[in-house]
């Protein structure tokens, strides 16, 4: 009987001592990785930064505006739309000035800076007037 409890004691110990590392090691990469939270707007405005991020980020801000807007019954200055137009206005605009989006996109996002009536936002609208030409294919009005 003691043979065989000398056998299991240093199993036992390696076992309780690799879950104690393992466990640690768990802890301390979910700490230093940390979550991205999908539902959180700085997460989509960091997703800006990247070009193949860059089309789902700026669809996934403009979905937070319009369900702001919906919970504030369509209040600019209300209690969930302000503070996610102070988030997300300046980057947008930044990306729309420099023209870094696609055609669909740049539209969808001045679109969205007109909407917002947002102080950050007046730049690249001004450039985007500023830089419009008419399209040549487009029938003309009589």
């Amino acid at each position: 009987m003691l043979r065989s409890l000398r056998r299991i004691s240093p199993l036992l110990r390696a076992l309780l001592l690799g879950a104690v590392f393992t466990t640690a090691m768990a802890t301390v990469t979910g700490t230093l990785v940390g979550c991205n939270d999908p539902n959180d707007p700085q997460t989509h405005v960091d997703d800006l930064g990247d070009p193949m991020k860059r089309p789902s980020a700026v669809t996934r801000l403009l979905q937070f505006y319009e369900d702001a807007m919906t919970r504030d019954k369509k209040d600019r200055s209300g209690p969930n739309v302000k503070p996610l137009l102070d988030t997300v206005v300046p980057p947008l605009a930044d990306l729309a000035q420099k023209g870094e989006l696609d055609q669909r996109l740049q539209g969808d996002v001045l679109a969205f800076l007109a909407d917002s009536r947002h102080e950050a936002g007046i730049p690249a609208l001004v450039k985007a007037l500023g830089d419009y030409k008419p399209d040549d294919k487009r029938a003309d009005r009589e």
